[in-house]
């Protein structure tokens, strides 16, 4: 049983992969479960599990939300991770026997997937998300978006997630626009013709210089979504000055 860190998620709409995100932390003493308004079976899986502690809140941001959320917890220490992510056996075994040092952010490996595909290139391939921090003395930037731990010294841990990042393509380009949208909430004013070459070197970065293309049809889709993702972005502001 791991006393000393509580496991943080935030979770909307989360029954497609909750299940088997919870069961890979039942040896934590305490989940906590910040839920922002689901409309599916996400608060019935979570209340079959006897050390997940279920809140719930509005969703006011990815960074916000996860920091109210970690406040909720009972140890200083907080693991953070998605609804949609897993943890393996070997970082369950790291986590259980890591001697922290509170001045440190922790860093995992996160095994992303496409239809079940795992991604070994392109901007989904060497994925390191820093997910274990001592909240007395960092947080979660208070970016809407792409939010991460404010950290000036990062240790990277054995083991890894798995990331069910896209179930079906519909809900990939679903994910892209709600994104978008938030991004929104500060939008850079650029002309469409620099908005597209802004969105061609995120493709052809993804794709091309990070090796995406050895992912085949998959690595071609995500190359698409990040150009999607750059080029809306900075249209939106254009059209809203």
């Amino acid at each position: 049983m791991i006393e000393h860190i509580s496991a943080v998620m935030i979770a909307k709409d989360a029954e497609a992969h909750l299940e088997e995100s919870l069961k890979s932390l039942k040896d934590f003493k305490e989940v906590i479960l910040y839920d922002t308004g689901s409309q599916d079976q996400t608060l019935k899986i979570a209340q079959k599990f006897p050390n997940v502690a279920i809140h719930q809140g509005p969703f006011i941001g990815f960074g916000p939300t996860k920091n109210e959320a970690a406040s909720l917890a009972k140890n200083e220490w907080i693991f953070s991770i998605d609804s949609d992510e897993v943890v393996t056996p070997e970082l369950l075994a790291t986590l259980q026997t890591l001697s922290l040092q509170s001045q440190k952010v922790y860093a995992i490996h996160r095994q992303n997937l496409f239809l079940g595909r795992p991604i070994y290139h392109g901007s989904w391939g060497n994925d390191w998300v820093k997910r274990l921090y001592n909240r007395s003395c960092t947080r979660f930037s208070d970016t809407q978006v792409h939010e991460s731990l404010i950290a000036t010294e990062v240790e990277k841990l054995p083991g890894h997630l798995i990331h069910y990042a896209v179930d079906e393509v519909q809900d990939f380009l679903l994910k892209a626009a709600r994104y978008s949208k938030l991004q929104r909430q500060k939008p850079k004013a650029l002309h469409p013709a620099l908005a597209f070459w802004r969105g061609v070197w995120a493709f052809f970065r993804s794709f091309v210089l990070r090796g995406g293309f050895l992912d085949g049809g998959a690595g071609l889709v995500i190359a698409v979504g990040e150009f999607n993702g750059v080029f809306f972005k900075y249209i939106d502001g254009y059209y809203k000055k």
